[in-house]
């Protein structure tokens, strides 16, 4: 009598895990010349190798699997959209805490799901019927092949976590770039002679500087802009002044003496002596009549 029978589940998880693993990789190498195709594809390797251990027996209980194949590129879709944007926004998050590297993955997870829908979806639909395929003709054969099978997924894992580790090295400070900045509104009326003077100002984080500009005012400017709100400075000076990252001198107002605030809204007056004063808020006395004669 034979007492033969079929694999068992967690060897059909393993072959299915080791399967979605290699689909995903072969994907990114093919699709490689695209760049998005090759991060799809190689962030589907730990992903396709999750849903192939959890979806295993069930790409072979079912007489038609393609509702679950679809089931799985959905997925698959999503979790490599996630996993691609805190990927990104953990690479970004030098200086910057728990919830601003947050929001900056919430807000890639919008950025890179609109690239995912139409690109994304296609490849990991691809990959999940390749596998799914492949999973139940080779089903039968789970039994010798579990070694090989879990000798790749264990290879998914080490690069996983490696690729992970790397990422935890932050080296760029996107997160708390943005996090960080405020709106920057100001009105300057100058009335001296010829009213040649620029207004420049600049803002830094964490020791290194983050933004810079300057323009000329003229008679009568309004102007607004973003500044990283804990560390900024504003200068007015000669219109032909020349300065590499900042003008020389002590500035006219900076974060220090203006405290934290969002936004942050400056009046300034430059008088026919070439004195510049500053006061909180747009005043509302001063009105940039273009018309009127400087």
């Amino acid at each position: 009598m034979s007492c033969a029978t079929g694999p068992a589940r967690w060897q059909v998880r393993l072959l299915a895990a080791a399967l979605g693993a290699l689909c995903s990789a072969g994907a990114g190498l093919v699709t490689s010349p695209s760049i998005i195709g090759l991060i799809f594809g190689l962030v589907g390797v730990p992903v396709g190798a999750m849903l192939g251990f959890s979806y295993g027996p069930e790409l072979i209980a079912v007489e038609e699997p393609d509702e679950v194949v679809r089931l799985l590129a959905r997925l698959a879709t999503l979790l490599g959209t996630v996993t691609i944007a805190l990927g990104f926004a953990i690479s970004q998050s030098r200086g910057a805490s728990l919830p601003e590297t947050l929001e900056l993955g919430f807000i890639a997870t919008v950025g890179f799901g609109v690239v995912s829908v139409p690109l994304g979806y296609p490849l990991a639909l691809f990959v999940s019927r390749t596998a799914a395929s492949g999973t139940r003709r080779l089903a039968p054969m789970a039994r010798r092949l579990w070694l090989p099978s879990a000798f790749v997924v264990a290879l998914a894992a080490a690069g996983t976590v490696f690729l992970v580790g790397a990422e935890l090295h932050a080296d760029g400070a996107t997160a708390a770039f943005f996090a960080r900045q405020v709106a920057f509104e100001y009105i300057v009326r100058d009335a001296s002679p010829g009213g040649h003077h620029q207004l420049a100002y600049t803002s830094h984080l964490d020791g290194g500087l983050a933004t810079v500009s300057a323009t000329g005012i003229g008679a009568c400017s309004t102007g607004t802009d973003q500044v990283i709100g804990s560390d900024w400075a504003l200068w007015i000076t000669d219109d032909d002044a020349f300065w590499a990252e900042a003008p020389r001198g002590q500035p006219l107002v900076s974060s220090a003496q203006f405290g934290a605030a969002d936004p942050v809204q400056l009046t300034i007056s430059i008088d026919a002596k070439g004195r510049a004063s500053w006061h909180r808020g747009l005043d509302a006395s001063v009105h940039c009549n273009w018309e009127d004669p400087p």
